[in-house]
C-alpha cells in the first residue's frame, strides 16, 4: 500500500475540518430552531382567566406591602396626625423596625380617624372637616392608587362603613392563614361580582379500540362541560369597646381588632368549608357535598382510629388527583389517637418532621402516612349514628379542589347606638367570601370515627 502523500493528507484534513464545521452549523441551527419554537409556544400560551387574575391580585397585594414599607418615613409619617405620632415609638418598643413601626402607626391612625368620623359626638373638640382631610391624606399615603370609601358588593346596596386599605387587608388575610389552615391549602380566587360561574368537566371523553376500516365511535359526550356557581356570602364579626378607645391614647386598636376578629373569621371559614350543611346561609362543605368518597370504618356505627382505617381513607379515592398534594383535616382527638399507631411492620405512621414543597404544611400538627395533618377544634366530636354518640369525621384529599372566592374589600364600621347607655362602641368587620367543593371525588371522608 503506497504511502499517503502530503497533498492527500491535507485533503483528508480539510475534509474532516469541513465536516466538523458543518456539524457545528447544524447544531447551532437546531438550537436556534428549538429556541424559536419554545418562544412561539410560550408566546401563544394564554393562562386560564382565573389563574391569571389570582396571580395579578396576589402580585398587587405584595407590591402594595413592599411599596408601603419603602414610603414609610418620607410619606406615611408626615400624614399621621401629630396627636397620633406617639404610636410610632410604641411600636418600636415592641421590637419593630422603624419602617414597620411607621406603617403600623399609620394603620392605627387610620382606624382612629374612621372611628372618630363615625362617632363625631365622642370628639366634640375636633373639627370633623379637618378629621376628614386628615383621613384623606393618610389614605393617600397608605395607598396612592386610592380606594372606595364604601363597600360596593355586586348587585347589593352599599354595606356602609369604610373599605380597609389594601395593606391592612393583606395583613388580615395573612393572619387568617395563621389562625386556620384551609385558606393556605385551598385554591383561592378573587371575585369581582357576587356570583362567579366556574366551569366544570362533568363528563369526560372516552377512548375506544377500533378495527381497521371500522367507523370510529364518537368519544365526546353531548354535554361534556357544566358550571357551578361560586356565590359570595357575608362573614361578619362584632366586637365591643369602651368609648375611651376613640380618644387619641396610644392604644394599638387595629392590632387588637385584627387579632380579635380575624381569628373568628378564619375559624368560621374553615368550619364552613369542612362541615357546612348548606342550610340557610351556610355553605355546603366537604362533609355534606354529594359525590365524596365515604369510607366506612369497620362498622356502620363507627369504629375507633386505627392504622387500617386510616389507610382505607387515604386510598378512598381511586383517582390519583385525590392524593396529589393531599392533606388530612380532623379534630385534635383524632390525631391524638393516631400519634401512637404503628404499621403492620411496627413502624410509626405519625411523624413530626415536615416534608418540603407542600403548601401551608408549616402549620400542620405532623405527617400522617406521609401527608400533613391539620387539626380544627371546631370539628364536631358529638355526631350521632345508631349507638354512637361521640363520632367525628376524618377528612383526606386534594384541597386545591376546594375553591375559596374573595370578593375584594373588607368593610369596617362602628356604632355607639347599640350600647349607648354603657358608653360602649360596637365595631363591625364584614368579609365577602364564597366556598365551593369543586371536585368532590378528590376527597375521602370517614363515615364516622369513634373518639369517645
Amino acid at each position: 500500500m503506497p504511502e499517503p502523500t502530503m497533498e492527500s493528507q491535507l485533503t483528508e484534513l480539510k475534509s474532516g475540518i469541513d465536516s466538523v464545521l458543518k456539524g457545528q452549523e447544524t447544531a447551532e441551527s437546531t438550537a436556534k430552531d428549538i429556541s424559536t419554537r419554545l418562544e412561539k409556544v410560550e408566546g401563544d400560551y394564554v393562562p386560564r382567566e382565573d389563574f391569571d387574575s389570582t396571580k395579578e391580585w396576589i402580585t398587587a397585594v405584595e407590591a402594595a406591602g413592599k411599596d408601603l414599607l419603602s414610603r414609610g418615613r418620607s410619606q406615611i409619617l408626615p400624614a399621621i396626625p401629630e396627636r397620633c405620632r406617639g404610636l410610632v415609638a410604641n411600636f418600636e418598643r415592641t421590637g419593630l423596625s422603624e419602617d414597620k413601626a411607621i406603617m403600623r402607626a399609620g394603620l392605627e391612625a387610620w382606624c382612629k380617624l374612621v372611628l372618630t368620623l363615625q362617632n363625631p359626638q365622642k370628639r366634640a373638640d375636633l373639627d370633623m372637616g379637618e378629621v376628614r382631610t386628615e383621613l384623606d391624606a393618610l389614605e393617600q399615603s397608605l395607598n396612592p392608587q386610592g380606594f372606595e370609601k364604601a363597600t360596593l358588593t355586586g348587585d347589593e346596596a352599599p354595606l356602609g362603613g369604610y373599605t380597609i386599605p389594601v395593606p391592612l387587608e393583606a395583613e388580615v388575610l395573612r393572619q387568617m392563614e395563621d389562625e386556620a389552615n384551609i385558606r393556605a391549602v385551598a385554591r383561592v380566587v378573587p371575585m369581582t361580582s357576587r356570583v362567579h360561574e366556574f366551569p366544570t368537566l362533568d363528563n369526560s371523553v372516552t377512548v375506544s379500540l377500533t378495527d381497521e376500516n371500522a367507523t370510529i365511535p364518537d368519544g365526546v359526550p353531548a354535554a361534556p362541560f357544566g358550571q357551578r356557581l361560586l356565590r359570595a356570602r357575608k362573614f361578619t364579626c362584632l366586637g365591643t369597646m369602651s368609648s375611651e378607645v376613640l380618644q387619641d391614647s396610644n392604644i394599638g386598636i387595629s392590632s387588637f381588632l385584627v387579632t380579635l376578629m380575624t381569628e373568628k373569621l378564619a375559624l368560621k371559614e374553615e368550619f364552613q368549608a369542612l362541615e357546612g350543611d348548606g342550610v340557610g346561609a351556610n355553605f355546603t362543605g366537604v362533609a355534606t357535598v354529594s359525590g365524596t368518597n365515604s369510607v366506612v370504618w369497620g362498622v356502620a356505627d363507627g369504629d375507633p382510629v386505627s392504622y387500617a382505617n386510616l389507610v382505607n381513607t387515604k386510598w378512598g379515592s381511586r383517582k390519583r388527583a385525590g392524593r396529589r398534594g393531599a392533606a388530612w383535616f380532623g379534630a385534635p382527638e383524632v390525631w391524638q389517637a393516631s400519634e401512637g399507631l404503628v404499621s403492620t411492620t411496627g413502624a410509626p405512621i405519625w411523624s413530626t418532621s415536615m416534608q418540603q414543597g407542600i403548601q401551608g404544611q408549616g402549620n400542620a400538627e405532623g405527617l400522617l402516612l406521609g401527608f400533613p395533618a391539620y387539626s380544627n377544634a371546631d370539628t364536631s366530636i358529638t355526631r350521632a349514628k345508631g349507638t354512637l354518640t361521640d363520632g367525628t369525621i376524618v377528612y383526606f384529599g386534594n384541597w386545591r379542589s376546594l375553591i375559596i372566592g374573595d370578593l375584594l374589600g373588607i368593610s369596617f364600621a362602628s356604632s355607639e347606638h347599640v350600647n349607648f347607655k354603657e358608653d360602649q362602641v360596637v365595631l363591625r368587620m364584614i368579609k365577602r367570601t364564597a366556598i365551593m367543593v369543586g371536585v368532590p371525588l378528590n376527597f375521602s371522608i370517614s363515615d364516622l370515627t369513634d373518639v369517645s
